[in-house]
């Protein structure tokens, strides 16, 4: 096993950038944690706000990091016939084992790295007192524990559905779970549900009053038997993992066969000599919309924004006192969460799909022969376009359905029709980046990572001045996300997104040009 593991799963990953995802997640803690942490306020209490803020924080980041790792881990053996020949040189209890180990090295380091980062900000911005190291080391080990349960969940997601979609929309959706059980009460779904174990394991509490608008920190042990339902989920997975991989036969599982079988094409939809129009006669759209008919992206594109608008209209129910300014407050807590990070997410995992079918196989052969290369990207822009503006229709009925049940009586906005035509162009310059990145990065899960830091990261930047430098966060910044009383140059902002859009649209076409067809077996 040792030798298979250092032939096989190292060189493997050595060339599929895994470790810069998790570096580039790291990079972010560090500028996130210095931009928030480095303040006069919070040096009295800055340790112990560490370990406040590091789970919340965590709730946010990690899940769709491990939804990357895990697809990343597992995407190449569903391609091909890797299944067979993995099959017949090793045993399955090793093809297990060494994804499950691989991933525990990872994580282990990255964890003792952050960590490592949070103690040196604190010595760097000079925090008062010393670190209580028992508590640091409590909190390395609930981050292990959880951070590796999340890990194991997405590796069983991305083994039983060849489609990446999948485990990477469970991973945002998860996110957003994570982050809206921290609004809740201390309840069951704190440890029933795998993304609440970050604020369950959490050990430190904020008091907030009113009155003196002062915060105070204090350590309370907030669920007494939290780890025992994090190792509880841990050794559910591992069995559940070992029952898989036991039955998996060297043409996959099962379950994955039989679903690829329910949403295989019919003979109608079928392009063929003899049915050279197939599906024109269901859609006026290109032939891209035909791929996701039958994906499980729909679902996300439904339940993240519906998450957010919950979290949002709950946030602003229970701090009306503070968020005097009606429609504007409630504004700001629906897209807040939603534009800086799921939506450029879900963005992404619709480009990565798009392009998925012509990265498998001898795909490109055929596209290539019967399509211009400008007919491709020009296809693929207008169908991700299209769910982007479905996806701000989508936000816009909540936003006003949760102003209805928060009492809000008052007229909407004037502002609210250029904030989503601002939004809409600036996901439209998000779509044409993301289909770029997609294109030349053959892994699914990669691109979508870099949407999501792109975006958050866009903030320091934006706070800076320098919003044109940041093409994700454009989406955030024509929806006035962060602020809904910041008024912006609107011929400018639609140059730059304009920018953007046309230099990745050419570069595109430019890339399937002059970049000979690449297939896999």
């Amino acid at each position: 096993m040792n030798s298979f593991y250092n032939a096989f799963w190292v060189e493997k990953q050595k060339h599929k950038k895994t470790w810069l995802i998790l570096a580039a997640v790291l990079l972010f803690y560090t500028f996130f944690l210095h931009w928030q942490m480095d303040r006069d306020t919070y040096r009295p209490q800055g340790w112990i706000m560490l370990l406040y803020d590091l789970p919340v924080l965590n709730a946010i980041v990690l899940p769709l990091t491990m939804a990357v790792l895990a697809s990343q881990i597992m995407d190449v053996e569903h391609k091909g016939n890797t299944w067979k020949l993995l099959e017949s040189l090793q045993s399955k209890a090793s093809l297990l084992w060494c994804k499950i180990v691989y991933g525990l090295g990872a994580i282990t380091l990255f964890t003792l790295i952050q960590t490592v980062i949070a103690l040196f900000l604190g010595y760097l911005c000079h925090y008062e007192g010393s670190p209580d190291w028992l508590s640091y080391g409590l909190y390395f080990r609930n981050t292990l524990a959880v951070t590796f349960v999340l890990y194991l969940l997405q590796l069983l997601l991305s083994l039983i559905f060849a489609n990446q979609a999948v485990a990477i929309s469970t991973g945002i959706c998860g996110s957003m779970a994570g982050l809206f059980i921290l609004y809740l009460p201390i309840s069951v779904l704190y440890e029933v549900i795998p993304w609440g174990l970050y604020g369950a394991t959490s050990f430190v509490r904020m008091d907030w009053d009113p009155a003196t608008r002062i915060i105070s920190y204090s350590y309370e042990r907030v669920l007494d038997d939290a780890f025992v339902w994090v190792m509880f989920w841990m050794a559910a997975l591992l069995f559940a993992g070992h029952k898989l991989f036991e039955r998996l036969e060297t043409e996959g599982l099962a379950l994955k066969r039989k679903l690829q079988k329910e949403s295989s094409p019919r003979p109608e939809e079928t392009f063929t000599a003899d049915n050279p129009h197939a599906g024109a006669l269901r859609t006026f759209l290109p032939a891209e919309w035909i791929k996701l008919k039958r994906t499980p992206i729909w679902i996300a594109f439904l339940v993240l924004p519906l998450i957010s608008a919950l979290i949002g209209t709950f946030n602003y129910m229970g701090n009306i006192e503070v968020l005097t300014e009606d429609w504007y407050s409630l504004w700001s807590q629906h897209t807040l969460f939603s534009c800086l990070l799921f939506q450029p997410a879900l963005i992404g995992v619709c480009c990565s799909y798009l392009w998925r079918m012509e990265h498998t196989g001898t795909n490109w052969n055929q596209i290539k022969c019967l399509a211009f290369p400008w007919k491709i990207v020009k296809d693929k822009l207008l169908v991700s376009a299209l769910l982007a503006a479905l996806m701000q229709l989508w936000l816009l009925i909540l936003f006003i359905a949760g102003g209805i049940y928060a009492g809000l009586s008052l007229p909407l906005p004037r502002e609210l029709a250029e904030w989503m035509l601002c939004g809409l162009v600036g996901s439209i310059a998000v779509c044409s980046i993301q289909l770029f990145l997609s294109l030349v990065i053959r892994s699914f899960a990669v691109p979508i990572g870099i949407a999501i830091l792109c975006s958050v990261g866009g903030l320091f930047l934006a706070n800076r001045g320098m919003w044109y430098l940041t093409p994700h966060f454009l989406l955030g910044l024509g929806m006035r996300a962060n602020n809904p009383f910041y008024q912006i140059n609107i011929p400018a902002f639609l140059a730059v997104c304009a920018a953007y859009l046309t230099t990745t649209a050419i570069l595109s076409v430019q890339y399937i040009r002059r970049h000979d067809v690449i297939t896999s077996a």
